[in-house]
C-alpha cells in the first residue's frame, strides 16, 4: 500500500475543513500511512486518527514569511516568472502589485523548504500527494514540479478556490500554471466539473469528480411537533444568507423553532432580526460549535428540516450530515446543491428566492409532506447510496492509487 501526503489549510486545526474528519478514518483503511500536512495554524483542534502522522513545517507567523533579501536577488528570475504565472487579473485585489510580490516571496521560500524537508522522502512508487484546495499548496507543488518532473500532483476543487466569479477580482490567481502542473482534478460537484471542463477543455483528461461523504451516526429521534423545527449550519457571512431565512419567519404565521450553529461577521446583524420576531418564532443562536458537537446535537434532538439557502454553494456537507440523519432539507438551486437535494431527499427552490417566497413555502403545506416517517427513511436512504463516507473515499482512493 502507498503513502498518502494530505496537504491542507489549517487543519488539524481551524474551521472549514471538517469533511476531512470524516474522510482520515477512510483512507487509512487505503492507504499504508497518511501524513497531514497543514499550511497555516487556526483556533481549536481535533483528534487524528490513528495511523496519521501531523508534519507542521511553519509555526504561527513563519507560514506568511517570504524570501530573505539576499535570496530574493539570488532568485529574481524565478519570482519575475511566478508574477506572470500569477495572471492577468488576478492581483486586482487585496493590495495589487505589493501583494503579488509579497505572495510570490513566500511560495518561493515555502517551496524551498518543500524541497529540503519532504521531498527527500518522496517517491511517486510509492507516495501519494493529495491537495485538499486547489489552492496555494498547488502553487507550492507546481513550482517544485518545474525541478522535480516526477511529482504527481492530485488535489480536491470545491467552490472559493474553483470559481472565479467568487473572487473580487474576477480571477484566481495561477489558476493557468495550476492547470497545466496537476495530475489530477478531483471535483466535488459534477457542477464544478462542468466548469473547469469548459475553462479548460484542454485539461479534460485530468479532471473527475470525487464526492465527499460523512460518517454514519444512524438515525435521528422525531416525533411530532406544535412548532416546525428547523436547523441551520454555517458561518454567517454574506454569501450563507441567512438573513433571508430570518427575514422570512417575520411572515410565517405557525409556530417555529430555528436553531442555527455557527459565528461570524454577520452574527450581529442577524441577532438583530431575531429581536424583531414575533413570540410564536423562537431562535436559539449557538454561535461557533465544534462539528463533534453539532453531530452530537443531531443524535439527540428530533428537527424536521434543515435549511440552507446561499447565493452560492458546492456541495455542503453539512446538508450532508443533516442527510444522514434522515433530516430533510430545504435548499436553492445554486451550485452543486440540486446534485445532494432531489424529490428524495428534500425541496430544491428556485436559485433567487426571496424571504417572502421563503415564507409562503414555510406556511403552505410543503414542509408537512417532509415529515412523514416514512419520507426520512428515505433521505436516509438516498444519503446510504450517494453520500456515505465509507463508499465516497473508498472510490476516492481508487482513483487516486
Amino acid at each position: 500500500m502507498k503513502e498518502l501526503w494530505l496537504f491542507t489549510r489549517q487543519f488539524p486545526l481551524g474551521r472549514g475543513e471538517a469533511f476531512l474528519e470524516s474522510a482520515l478514518p477512510e483512507l487509512c483503511k487505503h492507504f499504508s500511512k497518511v501524513r497531514v500536512i497543514p499550511m497555516y495554524e487556526g483556533p481549536g483542534a481535533v483528534p487524528l486518527p490513528k495511523g496519521v502522522e501531523e508534519l507542521r513545517l511553519w509555526r504561527g507567523q513563519e507560514a506568511f514569511a517570504g524570501l530573505g533579501t539576499k535570496d530574493t536577488i539570488v532568485r529574481l528570475p524565478s519570482l519575475l516568472r511566478l508574477l506572470v504565472a500569477r495572471g492577468a487579473g488576478s492581483s486586482g485585489h487585496r493590495g495589487g502589485g505589493r501583494e503579488a510580490f509579497s505572495h510570490a516571496r513566500q511560495l518561493l521560500r515555502k517551496a524551498a523548504d518543500v524541497e529540503a524537508r519532504l521531498l527527500p522522502d518522496y517517491d511517486p512508487a510509492r507516495v501519494v500527494l493529495l491537495c485538499a484546495w486547489m489552492e496555494d499548496w498547488v502553487n507550492v507543488l507546481a513550482i517544485l514540479k518545474e525541478r522535480h518532473p516526477r511529482l504527481r500532483i492530485n488535489c480536491l476543487a470545491h467552490g472559493w478556490d474553483l470559481f472565479e466569479a467568487r473572487r473580487g477580482s474576477g480571477a484566481i490567481p495561477f489558476r493557468a500554471m495550476q492547470m497545466c502542473a496537476v495530475d489530477r482534478v478531483l471535483c466535488i460537484s459534477e457542477h464544478g466539473l462542468r466548469h473547469l471542463q469548459q475553462r479548460y477543455p484542454e485539461h479534460r483528461s485530468k479532471l473527475a469528480v470525487a464526492r465527499l461523504g460523512t460518517a454514519d451516526h444512524g438515525a435521528a429521534p422525531w416525533a411530532p411537533a406544535e412548532a416546525l423545527r428547523l436547523v441551520s449550519c454555517a458561518y454567517l457571512r454574506p454569501p450563507k444568507r441567512l438573513h433571508l431565512l430570518a427575514e422570512a419567519l417575520q411572515h410565517v404565521q405557525r409556530p417555529v423553532h430555528w436553531t442555527h450553529f455557527g459565528g461570524g461577521p454577520n452574527e450581529a446583524a442577524l441577532k438583530a432580526i431575531c429581536a424583531t420576531l414575533q413570540k410564536h418564532v423562537q431562535v436559539e443562536l449557538k454561535g461557533s460549535v465544534p462539528n463533534a458537537e453539532v453531530l452530537a446535537w443531531y443524535a439527540a434532538q428530533p428537527v424536521d428540516l434543515c435549511v440552507l439557502l446561499s447565493g452560492h454553494e458546492g456541495v455542503p456537507v453539512s446538508l450532508m450530515e443533516a442527510i444522514s440523519f434522515g433530516v430533510p432539507v430545504l435548499v436553492n438551486a445554486v451550485g452543486g446543491m440540486p446534485e445532494l437535494v432531489d424529490a428524495r431527499t428534500g425541496e430544491c427552490l428556485p436559485a433567487e428566492v426571496d424571504a417572502h417566497t421563503l415564507a409562503h413555502w414555510l406556511n403552505g403545506t410543503a414542509p408537512d409532506a417532509l415529515l412523514d416517517p416514512d419520507f426520512r427513511s428515505k433521505v436516509r436512504t438516498a444519503w446510504q447510496e450517494r453520500y456515505s463516507a465509507e463508499a465516497t473515499y473508498r472510490e476516492m482512493a481508487g482513483q487516486l492509487v
